[in-house]
Order: C-alpha cells, then sequence, then structure tokens
C-alpha cells in the first residue's frame, strides 16, 4: 500500500495517487498529510469505494467549498507491468477529461496528446520510484 501527494504543476493540480489501499487508509492519510480542506472531505465519506474497488483502477474529483479541487488517482496496483500501465494511462485519460472540462479547454488536440504524454511520464516515473520498481 503506498499513498502520495503529487502535484502536477502544469494546472498546480494536486493529485493524490493511491495504490493498493482502501477508504481507511486514505482518511489515515489524510488525518497525518492533508490540508484542513481535504481532510473535512475525507471525513464526509469518499463514496467511490462504493462502487468501483472491483475495478483496477478509478479517478475521483471532489470539490471543497472553496471551489478547489482535489483528485484522487486509485490502482488496485502497480508493479509496472503492461496491464497496470495500460491502467494508468486509461485513469490519466479521465484526469485529462476532468481537468480539461473544468478550464473549458476544447478542442487542443495537439495539447492533448502532450498532457497525457507528460501525465503519464512523471506518474509512471514516480510510481517506479516510490514503489521501487524495475524500469
Amino acid at each position: 500500500m503506498k499513498i502520495f501527494n503529487y502535484n502536477i504543476d502544469i494546472f498546480d493540480l494536486q493529485l493524490l495517487v493511491c495504490v493498493g489501499s482502501n477508504e481507511n487508509d486514505i482518511k489515515k492519510w489524510a488525518d497525518k498529510n492533508g490540508t484542513k480542506e481535504f481532510k473535512i472531505l475525507v471525513k464526509q465519506g469518499l463514496p467511490m469505494f462504493n462502487d468501483n474497488t472491483h475495478n483496477s483502477g478509478f479517478v475521483y474529483r471532489t470539490t471543497d467549498k472553496n471551489g478547489l479541487s482535489y483528485y484522487i488517482l486509485w490502482l488496485k496496483k502497480h508493479d509496472n507491468s503492461w496491464e497496470c500501465l495500460d491502467t494508468l494511462l486509461h485513469e490519466i485519460i479521465h484526469i485529462k477529461q476532468e481537468k480539461f472540462k473544468a478550464c473549458l479547454i476544447e478542442d487542443e488536440r495537439e495539447f492533448e496528446a502532450y498532457f497525457v504524454e507528460y501525465l503519464f511520464r512523471v506518474l509512471r516515473r514516480e510510481l517506479v520510484k516510490r514503489l521501487k520498481l524495475n524500469k
């Protein structure tokens, strides 16, 4: 189980990456490491765990009372296998969809491609480093 926060500089997007963790693990992490607003949101519950834990991954976006968005990327596992990389790429597409919709970005195909490529590269490197995996 691994949980860490990752800042995506392009949009100043805070992404909580959770690998092999459950709702209680995230609540414990938030109590120890989260911002005040994120702690409040987590205490209200994480409904995505009700329907999605049978999946290999999901992205959840929630917004606090000030309009600040928090993104959670949950992966059932990550061992750098093709199956896990496919899941990572799939969930990155959802992050892109959510963020671009929130920023009203449309029909910017090249920027979309670069953003997905960038996110995949930095998140894969971070997962390899933090989970101590072979490249």
